[in-house]
């Protein structure tokens, strides 16, 4: 990602003639700008800020950007892009220093990282500020008025629970909070994260990682702890012995783990390498070395690196630095740990970005516990009316291919590689339509042949090379085919009343918008595609879309080669791409508009009622885990609240559950009602709603499910393509959790602050469809079969 620094001293017309040093205090150093955020350029940063709506501010130093980091920033962008305000992040060049008796010193990141973790979760604009004895003698007032607010329009301020400031750290959120409402200024104050019994706060993290505990750093981090410089000439000794390194020298003033060994990754131009390094001084090979430094050897790859800019993850620690009596021990050893390090393991399972070529990116999972390996190679363009065409454009290209121009040569093929299957697919993310190529294979047959890097290859080759009539065009026959499948398939959506009735609530909960949409679009659109609008978007698709891909599998050389060789084909076309994926901004924020209660009636066997209950909650928090087990405990399964209530207590339903709808904080309950009881369901539901707002959750409802969704998440370790669509999420929601670091949050969630978050429940949409008074006989008879 390219970060642009311009210096820009705003403060400087704001600060004129104050007195007692405010103007040195006012002088905004620099201003660190993501050009991905279109609102926003660089090259012309002052007219800009007459020109936007507003702008909300984070306040700190936000060394690590760590998780609890990361939920205020979030929060920031999630509230700004209900606004159309810029998200923006108010900081310091130096951190003040403390000295506290037994506790770590030290910063986590460069001023270099941070800027960029800070640009990649998407804020809009680091201002950066000398921290001066005159800034610090400063009150939160005068901070605020003096040097923040005659610089920038500041609609929204978002701080933490503990946030503290001005001189003396007089000043905190009850202060705050007063200012604000006397300024204007809308507040949110975030509530702290929690991992297990972990708060997260930099000051731990930087106790792990002097500890070697890079587990748990990594953890309340979000990301793994990371060392950068530019590799230099060392003595050659490691490619004597076999074992090329790059080496770099460490910044002592940072927190440092253990001298010793370490697994790694090594990323480089754009590419990620599975690694080993060595954090030390080197004690064998050069007894008067003084200077601290990080060598690391790249396995499946031999590449010059001298004068590279490197970084370094530190994944997990294997061995502490120890002297060796000779070179010949010392190969041995390496040699050990090489071959230690290499093998997929449990800490390294877990997805990460693999390399990025022109603006495709891939994502790694790697792991050798499957047969089967699989991925997904995602489009992401904005959702319209349109989006049909795309979805039929993907299902033409994986049904025949220039190679194979008839489905059943493709299939045969397929059959050849162990039953390998490519196959069109398609989801909604909010906002934005998601249409995928899937790939399941074989990983390695027993005689060596790699059916999975074959099926990969192939469904690249899609991309490029579809099957076309002897004029060049797409072919007729094959898009009839594939158009009539995909209006047989909503017709048969729109067949189960289940579903019709789902997708009249969200036109009632989101009038004119595409949240109601479906992934394919407009039905009518669909029906009126031509070939020529199936060219045209893939077309599109190859120029504008978001490209991604997913893959979880063993690390392989055959893999490699294929990427290697398909991908920068493959980036040529896909040049402007149009969304930028950020949580918070993209999928867009939006909440129920439709509200109130309406009810159709139609050919059906039982009544459908659904429920959209509302939260305050922005979908990108990590809060929103609290709802899902909120979720568990209403209606997750035969055993919740609901269930037990309105289909075992009264007999009312014959199914009724809830769940949470993506993207959204919203608890949806759908249920299944026997005509006639639709008032009545919702009356028991209204009460039961009240009830926990004013008496609290049962507890043994609440353990049941904890217990419940944290074995649900650990047995994804199990479930390949789930564990591959939880990644995915978690990369798409910006929180990186691990599905055990997941189950640790769920764990840690008090019963105050779930029976909080019962009484946010706020009834927005209701719909019933009924069936019509002629099938009233009929309906009395099915529901005393069914009793």
């Amino acid at each position: 990602m390219k970060i642009i620094e311009t210096e820009l001293y705003l403060a400087k017309s704001a600060t004129a003639g104050v007195k007692d040093g405010v103007s040195e205090a006012g002088e905004v150093s620099e201003v660190v700008f993501t050009p991905a955020l279109s609102d926003v350029k660089a090259e012309s940063a002052a007219p800009e800020f007459s020109a936007c709506n507003g702008v909300g501010l984070c306040l700190g130093f936000f060394d690590g950007v760590h998780q609890g980091h990361r939920e205020l920033l979030r929060t920031l962008i999630y509230e700004c892009g209900k606004h159309g305000y810029s998200p923006d992040v108010w900081t310091f060049d130096t951190l003040p220093k403390f000295k506290r008796p037994g506790i770590v010193t030290g910063l986590l990141q460069t001023k270099e990282q941070r800027l960029h973790d800070l640009a990649s979760i998407g804020v809009a604009r680091t201002f950066i500020q000398k921290f001066t004895p005159a800034l610090a003698d400063l009150s939160g007032e005068d901070f605020l008025t003096k040097v923040v607010l005659p610089n920038l329009p500041v609609k929204l301020i978002v701080v933490g629970y503990d946030f503290r400031f001005g001189h003396n750290m007089s000043w905190g959120v009850e202060e705050l909070a007063n200012f604000s409402r006397e300024h204007n200024i809308e507040l949110r104050v975030v509530p702290p994260v929690t991992i297990g019994t972990e708060t997260v706060h930099s000051a731990k993290i930087r106790t792990a990682i002097a500890a070697g505990d890079l587990s748990l750093a990594a953890k309340l981090s979000g990301r793994h702890f990371t060392l950068a410089g530019r590799v230099i000439k060392g003595n050659a000794i490691g490619r004597e012995l076999g074992f090329a390194t790059a080496n770099i020298l460490v910044d002592e003033s940072r927190v440092l783990p253990p001298h010793g060994v370490y697994r790694s990754l090594t990323r480089v131009n754009g590419r990620a390498y599975r690694s080993i390094s060595f954090l030390g001084i080197r004690p064998t090979v050069n007894e008067k070395q003084k200077h601290l430094q990080l060598e690391t050897h790249i396995f499946d790859a031999a590449i010059d690196l001298y004068g590279s800019e490197i970084n370094v993850e530190l994944w997990e620690f294997m061995q502490p630095e120890k002297s060796f009596a000779d070179l010949a021990s010392l190969k041995s050893a390496i040699k050990q740990y090489c071959a230690t390090a290499i093998k997929p393991n449990k800490v390294m399972e877990e997805m990460y970005l693999s390399m990025t070529v022109g603006n495709i990116n891939v994502y790694y999972l790697p792991t050798d516990r499957f047969v089967l390996s699989r991925a997904r190679i995602m489009f992401s363009l904005p959702l319209k009316p349109e989006s049909a065409a795309v979805s039929v454009a993907l299902s033409y290209l994986t049904s025949v291919t220039a190679a194979y121009p008839e489905e059943n040569l493709l299939n045969k093929h397929l059959k050849n590689l162990y039953n390998a299957s490519i196959y069109a697919d398609g989801q909604k993310a909010g906002d934005i339509q998601e249409t995928m190529i899937r790939v399941n294979a074989l990983h390695q047959t027993p005689d060596g042949s790699k059916p999975f890097a074959e099926a990969l290859d192939l469904a690249l080759q899609c991309l490029l090379r579809p099957a076309l009539n002897e004029k060049g065009g797409w072919r007729q026959d094959v898009f009839d085919r594939v158009k009539q499948n995909a209006l047989d398939e909503w017709a048969a959506q729109q067949a189960y009343k289940p579903t019709a009735a789902w997708c009249k609530t969200l036109r009632l909960a989101f009038p004119d918008s595409v949240y109601s949409m479906s992934s394919i679009g407009d039905i009518e659109y669909l029906r009126q595609l031509s070939i020529a609008d199936v060219e045209r978007a893939y077309r599109e698709t190859l120029s504008r879309a978001k490209v991604d891909i997913y893959i979880l599998g063993r690390p392989d050389a055959d893999l490699e080669a294929v990427l290697a060789e398909r991908l920068p084909e493959l980036a040529k076309f896909f040049t402007n791409p149009i969304v930028e994926i950020v949580p918070g901004r993209r999928p867009h924020p939006t909440s129920i508009q439709g509200c109130g209660s309406f009810t159709d009636n139609g050919q059906l066997e039982q009544s459908r009622l659904n429920v959209l209950l509302d939260t305050k909650i922005p979908y990108t928090s990590i809060k929103l885990i609290s709802l899902a087990l909120l979720n568990y405990v209403i209606g997750g399964d035969s055993s919740s609240l609901i269930f037990d209530l309105v289909r075992e207590k009264h007999g009312l339903a014959y199914e009724i559950y809830t769940s949470i709808l993506p993207f959204r904080s919203v608890l949806a309950v759908c249920a299944g009602i026997h005509p006639g009881e639709e008032i009545k369901t919702k009356t028991l539901l209204r009460e039961a709603l009240q009830e926990w707002k004013e008496k609290g959750l049962p507890e043994k409802a609440v353990a049941r499910a904890k217990k419940m969704m944290q074995n649900e998440k650990l047995l994804l370790q199990d479930r390949p393509a789930a564990l591959l669509e939880y990644y995915i999420r978690q990369l798409q929601s910006g929180w990186n959790l691990r599905p055990e670091t997941y189950s640790e949050i769920v764990k840690a969630v008090t019963l105050p602050e779930l029976q909080a978050l019962a009484a946010q429940l706020e009834w927005k949409v209701d719909y019933s469809l009924q069936p019509t008074t002629d099938n009233k006989n009929f309906q009395e008879e099915m529901w005393g079969k069914i009793k």
